[in-house]
Formats: structure tokens, sequence, C-alpha cells
């Protein structure tokens, strides 16, 4: 049966709604945090939980350390891969830190 709704975003519409119980100050810290982000708390916490899983490219890359093959990295393709997913890595993390720390952190890589 398909999902029916009144959500003006069509795309929204096909997507089923999932209860999730927060302690409220998780829940408002992720409030704060939407509205930072200038998202709403669905997209927040959407964003959150796809940035916490590795992207794939990384994902293999570790797996092939894991198993000694290195042949890969050599590949431009491959490196850039690698790239991106190490600023969307340092990205995560960062967002993980309070405005204050990320503030004092990027201050000192500025010099």
């Amino acid at each position: 049966m398909p999902i029916t709704s009144t959500h003006p975003d069509p795309k929204s519409a096909q997507i089923a709604p999932t209860g999730v119980r927060l302690p409220p100050e998780l829940r408002d810290q992720l409030m704060r945090e939407a509205a930072v982000n200038n998202r709403s708390l669905s997209q927040e916490i959407t964003q959150r939980l796809k940035a916490s899983f590795p992207k794939p490219a990384l994902k293999e890359l570790r797996d092939q350390a894991a198993h000694g093959v290195s042949e890969p990295l050599r590949h431009s393709a491959y490196v850039t891969a690698l790239n991106t997913a190490a600023v969307d890595e340092v990205s995560r993390l960062m967002r993980q830190l309070s405005p204050e720390k990320q503030l004092a952190l990027l201050t000192l890589l500025k010099d």
C-alpha cells in the first residue's frame, strides 16, 4: 500500500515516518544544530546518520589495507576517492566538536 501524505514535498511523502525516542537534551541539541544548518530536525538526523556510515571508497581502502593490497592506491581515481572520503571524515569529526572547539581548531590551522 503506498504511503500517502499531505506534506507539500512529494519526496517526503514517499518516506515512511519513523518514531524515535530521544532524551530531551539530545533533541534540544539536534534542534539547535538543525537551525544552524538551516535544516528540519528530520533532515538533521538523516544527514548525521548518513555521515556516520563509512564512505564506500574509504571502506574499500580500509579493507584492502587490512589484506595488504596497495596497488589500487596508485590509481588516480582511487586517490581522488580517498581524498574525498578523508575530507568527509574530517567534516564529520568537526561537527562533533562544540562551536568553541571548532573555532579554536580552525584558528590553530589558519596560521
